[in-house]
């Protein structure tokens, strides 16, 4: 994931990033989090989470700023 920032940031340089599976017809089975820098280059690797539909939730504070991100992948091996 590439996400790129530019400006002052009064609340925190992080945000997280939270990997959910999708179940359908039951709640979403949240995964787990990593930190990510609100500019540059982070790699986060979710190990053990088995087959199915994942997605991604962006989460942090609320400070008036956009995150904006490019390339973000999401990658099986």
């Amino acid at each position: 994931m590439r996400c790129y920032q530019t400006g002052t940031y009064p609340c925190d340089t992080h945000f997280s990033v939270e990997l959910h599976r999708s179940n359908y017809i039951w709640e979403d089975t949240y995964i787990g989090s990593a930190a990510f820098n609100r500019s540059g280059f982070t790699k986060a690797t979710w190990t053990n989470v088995g087959g199915g539909t994942y997605f991604f939730k962006f989460v942090k504070c609320n400070d008036n700023m956009t995150v904006r991100a490019r390339n973000v992948a999401m990658y099986s091996w």
